[in-house]
């Protein structure tokens, strides 16, 4: 399973996307990393992949709260 994030989405909720425990991809079309909190992905398989644009990719892994996750950030293969 996946969720895609609109490029408009300028932040998530904590405990947002808690028990999501088969969620595999999140696809994130904002080029501005949204605002989220360190447990808003709690519950999220740690190996989860994470697409943001390719210009995109070292914000996300460097913002607040999705660099716990910069390992699984990878630019969308257009």
């Amino acid at each position: 399973p996946s969720i895609t994030f609109p490029a408009t989405l300028t932040a998530i909720q904590a405990n947002a996307f808690s028990g999501c425990t088969s969620l595999m991809e999140i696809i994130s079309l904002a080029t501005t990393p949204p605002e989220i909190q360190s447990n808003t992905f709690t519950g999220v398989p740690d190996e989860c992949v994470i697409k943001v644009p390719t210009s995109a990719v070292e914000a996300y892994k460097a913002a607040p709260n999705w660099s716990l996750r910069a390992d699984y950030i990878i630019p969308i293969e257009e």
